[in-house]
Parts: structure tokens; sequence; C-alpha cells
């Protein structure tokens, strides 16, 4: 009886410690939760509700339930400037903008006050009738949207019983606010974003009812644990399926390289994960005028899978527009930068035409974004095609400057990111895309044979080292006598 006492001594504090476990894990997801709750349900309260009124007052109705905020507030911008308030039916009179207010949601966009210190954040304030809050300006009057204003916080009253925001918490609150019109745009991105919150939902529950069983038989709690494994399991299972299918998408929007004549064209695209943050495109202008693309967002996995998504729609947009590449990616930056706050679409990106010549040569016009050299290959020597310029995404005012090269029946070029040229080996030292292409074109091998030797040489290269980024590569060579 003394060993089965023990036994059943120790079963119970196994079930003791595994509960504490899931009361941590149901603690770190329940914040979590509440934000993606209100992301997840962006798509349907848009399309479920006529007006944009009632849009705002769905979404304010879901941050106060979920997330225990006093008050939500969608304001008009008017001229004066006024702010008139949208979530009434009494239709009140617009509440007057002190100038500093009005240069402050103007100048920044979207800000957090845990306590009114200086002039424009005290006017703020007084104007939405709260003392510690979050804000927002929403709307993009260049496309005909109506500016609006959203606040979230507390007044004077309710916050001395709240702590100050937290900057995860603001993070959330900007990135909810600033992507509310692109979840129209991006349907098939919210539906599985739907599909997380069902499992995170589903986990929840399977917590809270590990909880109300915490005093039955243990052999009951270690039935519970097993369904719970289960669930995690089918989550995990959901997840990686959720991801390929990201993935599916993702190289579907990469076009193949259409046939010319006088350019063969051939593209690697090894995401870290399984999905990445490199995107490319390549399109012919015009006859025979080819147009090359190539960006880099910052990080890679989901969030800078989903960054490419917008980057590569946006110049879809432009890329037939202008005929030129330099004034091609200045209108792309443009609009990364009034859509997205600053930083928030950063990437690297180069673009270059070509253009046929006479003789059978090649007009090569090249333009950088912060991006990676060209190589050229001629006559059995590289040779680097490179100007500097700036990050896109960071900054709305950027000069960039064409750089032009004529390259001859028989050149071979390479444009690449940077997690082909930055990698390093165990001693430290970085792979040389330059080296590895002279030394893959030497015996005239084909083209996709070309790549692949550069991409064996990557590997080799590294060693055991992990692999430290995306790796795109795209190689040209001019057919000789075209």
């Amino acid at each position: 009886m003394d060993s089965d006492a023990q036994l059943l001594k120790e079963k119970a504090l196994l079930l003791l410690s595994r509960e504490r476990e899931l009361l941590t894990l149901r603690g770190r997801y329940a914040r979590v939760s509440a934000w993606v709750n209100v992301a997840h349900s962006l798509s349907e309260l848009v399309s479920t509700r006529p007006t944009t009124e009632e849009i705002y007052a769905a979404v304010g109705e879901k941050l106060m339930n979920l997330l225990q905020l006093q008050k939500i507030g969608f304001f008009a911008i008017a001229p004066g400037p006024v702010l008139h308030p949208l979530l009434t039916t009494s239709q009140p009179e617009g509440r007057p903008l002190a100038p500093a207010a009005h240069g402050l949601i103007e100048g920044e966009g979207v800000g957090l006050c845990n306590s009114p210190d200086g002039e424009a954040l005290a006017a703020l304030g007084r104007a939405v009738g709260l003392h510690r809050f979050m804000w927002c300006r929403l709307g993009d009057e260049t496309a005909g949207e109506r500016p609006t204003l959203l606040v979230a916080g507390y007044d004077r009253e309710k916050a001395a019983f709240y702590g100050p925001f937290e900057e995860a918490d603001f993070g959330h609150f900007r990135s909810m606010a600033q992507h509310l019109g692109l979840e129209l745009r991006n349907a098939t991105l919210i539906k599985q974003l739907e599909a997380e919150k069902r499992h995170l939902e589903e986990l929840n529950q399977t917590l809270e009812l590990r909880v109300a069983e915490r005093t039955e038989e243990i052999a009951r709690a270690n039935r519970g644990l097993a369904d719970t494994l289960i669930v995690l399991r089918e989550r995990e299972r959901r997840l990686r399926e959720d991801l390929e299918q990201a993935r599916t998408f993702q190289q579907s929007i990469l076009p193949a390289p259409p046939v010319s004549r006088r350019v063969e064209l051939r593209s690697v695209y090894r995401p870290l994960e399984l999905v990445g943050g490199d995107i490319y495109d390549i399109s012919e202008v015009d006859e025979g005028h080819l147009r090359i693309f190539i960006a880099d967002a910052t990080g890679h996995g989901v969030q800078a899978s989903l960054r490419t998504i917008v980057i590569k729609s946006e110049y879809d947009r432009l890329k037939d527009a202008h005929p030129s590449p330099d004034r091609l990616l200045v209108e792309l930056n443009q609009r990364l930068t009034r859509q997205f706050s600053p930083g928030e679409m950063l990437c690297t990106a180069c673009c270059f035409d070509l253009i046929p010549g006479a003789r059978g040569t090649t007009l090569l016009r090249y333009v950088n974004a912060a991006h990676p050299a060209l190589i050229r290959i001629s006559d059995g020597h590289a040779y680097e095609i490179y100007r500097d310029g700036p990050f896109l995404g960071l900054s709305a005012n950027i000069e960039l400057t064409a750089v032009e090269e004529i390259l001859a029946p028989g050149d071979t070029f390479f444009a690449y990111t940077d997690g082909l040229c930055d990698q390093m080996n165990g001693e430290r030292k970085h792979f040389s895309v330059a080296d590895a292409a002279v030394g893959a074109v030497q015996d005239r091998a084909p083209l996709p044979e070309v790549l692949a030797r550069i991409i064996d040489a990557f590997d080799q290269f590294r060693q055991a080292s992990p692999v430290a980024d995306d790796v795109t590569l795209i190689g040209g060579r001019l057919t000789a006598g075209a």
C-alpha cells in the first residue's frame, strides 16, 4: 500500500506541474488572442456591414469587449480643423482642434500618450476626451478617402485604475489601425488568420477545461492531457498546411522568364523557411525590351512574405507605367511610405531594363536601392555594376539615378539578394558571388547549369554554417549573334 500511495502522490505532483504549465501558457496566449481576435474579425466586420460608421462601431465594440478599453472613438477630420464624432446618433457639432494637436496628427499619423505632458498631446486629449490613449490617422486623401482619427484609451478618472500602455499593445493597435483598409484586399490571408484564431480559441477552451477539472481524479486528468496533446498536434498540422498554402501562393506570383531571342533568363528562389522575404519580377515592357525587378523585404518568414505580397502588388501596378526603372522605383517608394509607417515596408531593391541595341548589343539601364551589385561576366572577367541608393519604404523623398552600360553578345549577368553575398562560413568570411560566377561560366555551360553551379559553390562554401537568409539568384545571358 505504501508503494501505491507513493505512486499516486507522484502522479498527483505530475498533474499539478502540468496544470501550472497550462496556466502559464494560457496567460501567454490571452492578450495575444484578444488582439488576434480583433485582427481576424476585420474582414467579416467590413463585409457584413453596409456603412463605414457601422464598421467603426463594430471595431470599437470588439476592442472594448476584448481588451477592456474604456472608450474607442472615430472622428472625421474636417477643415477648420474640426473633429466630428462618427459613433453617435445625436450628431453633435464638431470639436475644434488646436493647431498643435492638428499638426501632431498630420505630422506623425500614429502615436501613444501615456501622459499628456506636451501642448500637442494635451490639446489632442481634450479634443477626444481622453487622458491616456493611443491614436492613429486613417484614410488616404490622395485616394479619395475621408481622413479619420481613431483613438482608444481612458479618461483621467479611469486611467488611475490602469497601468500605462505597453509598446506591445501600441504595436498591435498601430498594426490593426493601419491595416483596416488592407483587410478587404487580402481576403485570402484573412481566412488563414481566422483559422489561426480558431486554433487559439480551441486551445484556450482546452486550457479552461483543464483548470475546471484540476480537482478530479488523476486518470481523468491524464486523459485530458492526452486530449490537449492531440489538439496541439492537430494545430501544428493545420498550421503546416496553412504555410504550405502560403508558399504555393507566394511562388505562384513569381513569373516564368519571358522567351527572348536576345536574352536567355533563369532564376533560383530558395526561401529560408517555407515562405520568404524575397520577391522578383521579369516582364517584357515592349517587344524585345525586358524589365527585371528584385526586392528583399526586412526579415524572413511569414511577416516578410506578407510584405513581399504588398511590394509585388504595388510594383505590378506601376511596372508598365514608367519608361525608366529609376522613376519606377521612386514612385514605388512613394506608395510604400504613403500607405505605411516609416520602415514598416523597408526593403532593398534593384530594377534594370535590357533594351535591344545595334549589332546584337543590349543597353542595360540599372538602378539600385541599397541592394547588392549586379555582376557582369564578359570575356572571362567579372565586373560590378553598382550605384549606391537609399532603402525603399523609409523616407518618401528619395533620389535614384540610373546607370547605363552596353552589354555584348555572350555576356552573362547575375542579380541576387544579400542572402547570397552576406552568407559567412565557419571562418567568418563572406561568399564571393563574382568568383563563383566566373568559375561557373568558364566552359560556356547552359545557363540553368551555371546557376546550379553557383548555388553548389554557395553550399560548399558555408560548410556546416546554417543558411542565414532567403536566397534569390537571377541569371541572364546575351545570345551570341542575336
